[in-house]
């Protein structure tokens, strides 16, 4: 193991990157595939204007039809909660009933 990791733990020559630097990249290379698989897996399932939308900031917005297919509220206060936001805390639960009341939370 330690001769797996003799290139990260070994101390940094002058045109070597740093630990630190090695770290980070590797860190940053597997965030960014982890990302963009999670992404294509999601959205390669979404149907454009039925299961989700993009709102006027960019913003992906799921549609109260696709968080039925979901089968329960996931906590984070979607706009379009079929479940009348039953996993999201409070106080932030009772604020968005009450936009929701006014329609001040949906499109």
């Amino acid at each position: 193991m330690r001769r797996a990791l003799a290139g990260i733990l070994s101390p940094p020559s002058k045109k070597e990157k740093s630990r630190e630097e090695k770290l980070g990249t590797l860190f940053y290379q597997i965030s960014i595939k982890q990302i963009n698989f999670v992404q294509e897996m999601v959205m390669s399932e979404l149907i454009e204007n039925e299961d989700f939308y993009f709102d006027k900031e960019g913003n992906i917005v799921f549609t109260s039809k696709y968080l039925l297919k979901k089968g329960e509220c996931c906590g984070n206060g979607c706009r379009h909660c079929p479940y009348n936001y039953t996993n999201v805390a409070e106080p932030k639960r009772s604020e968005l009933l009450l936009l929701k009341q006014n329609n001040g939370y949906q499109k």
